[in-house]
């Protein structure tokens, strides 16, 4: 059953699929939308430069909706709430999941002026081929197009200067970005965490090497790895973590581990070393977490630290590959 009256809200500057989702939404939901559409005076406030005037954003979404606007009213919206916080007539609001916060604060306003809750319909956010929101600001800047195709070539930065660790995320992103051009490169970064982390001390250097080489580089995406020592029914494993970052969220997956043997672990808590430390100590190979790992040595060669870093940056993934694909 449709409401009489909703309500949807933004600049709309650059009509693109996530905006088509909110409108799909709105008509799906209402017999009539009120449609608030940013004044000049608030986009100069909060959004940026780059914006059209009121007038012709106006005139585009009027282009847009067509036919529809026989049951549109486009009005000047001033701030984020509008006349949804104090009107009786308006039963539902329509936002993305990215203003789901602001309107929920409309409920808040109501309740305190003694007025009926209005239903919350929430449409999740519509991401590009990147896996990366589809937004008028990435639209400006020439990354996406309006239907969310990657437009300039994707540029992931690895905190590491490691060579194993880089190729091995170079691996794992032509796998998720196939098709696409993509950059990967290493930078030195400090993780945070003790040399030989444990436990959840791993996860935390891998999302600090994340943040770090997002904010030292201009990428579309961090990407931190740190192997650390797990403990499982009294035996230690190593495994190492990826932390992906994108400058609002970090998403994290882990590799295959395997079992570190009792000697490396006797030398590793006797005198303070990492795991590589206490590898040279015991067989005289220098760098081994620079070359093949020590998976490639304990496994005969059947396995190598470049498979673990590509596995847990596939892993790092997979949350962002679900949101993007609207997996469940």
């Amino acid at each position: 059953m449709k409401h009489d009256l909703v309500a949807v809200g933004g600049s709309f500057e650059t009509i693109h699929a996530g905006h088509e989702k909110l409108f799909e939404a709105a008509f799906k939901s209402g017999k009539k939308i009120l449609l608030g559409l940013t004044t000049d005076e608030f986009i100069r406030k909060n959004k940026g430069k780059h914006y059209s005037t009121y007038e012709k954003r106006k005139k585009n979404l009027e282009k847009f909706i067509g036919k529809k606007m026989n049951s549109t009213e486009i009005f000047p919206l001033s701030d984020f709430h509008g006349p949804a916080a104090f009107s009786r007539e308006i039963q539902a609001v329509i936002a993305s999941e990215e203003t789901e916060g602001r309107v929920r604060q409309i409920n808040e306003m109501r309740k305190k002026n003694g007025l009926k809750q209005l239903e919350l319909i929430i449409v999740p956010i519509e991401c590009a081929e990147d896996l990366l929101p589809i937004s008028c600001e990435r639209i400006f800047a020439g990354k996406i197009s309006r239907k969310g195709k990657r437009l300039k070539q994707i540029k992931i930065t690895v905190g590491s200067a490691n060579p194993t660790k880089v190729n091995g995320a170079r691996n794992a992103a032509r796998k998720i970005f196939k098709g696409m051009k993509i950059e990967v490169r290493g930078v030195k970064v400090d993780s945070g965490v003790h040399k030989q982390p444990y436990e959840h001390a791993t996860i935390a250097g891998a999302v600090n090497r994340a943040c770090a080489a997002f904010k030292k580089t201009n990428a579309d995406y961090g990407i931190g790895l740190e192997s650390g020592l797990f403990e499982f029914m009294g035996r230690r494993l190593d495994l190492q973590f990826c932390a992906v970052f994108d400058g609002k969220e970090a998403t994290i997956g882990n590799s295959m581990g395997f079992e570190v043997p009792e000697k490396l672990m006797e030398l590793i808590e006797a005198h303070d070393l990492d795991a590589n430390e206490a590898f040279e100590m015991l067989t005289g190979v220098k760098n081994v977490g620079k070359q093949k790992g020590m998976i490639h040595v304990f496994s005969k060669g059947l396995a190598k630290r470049e498979h673990m870093t590509e596995q847990a940056l596939l892993c790092a993934f997979i949350p962002r590959i679900m949101k993007a694909k609207k997996i469940l």
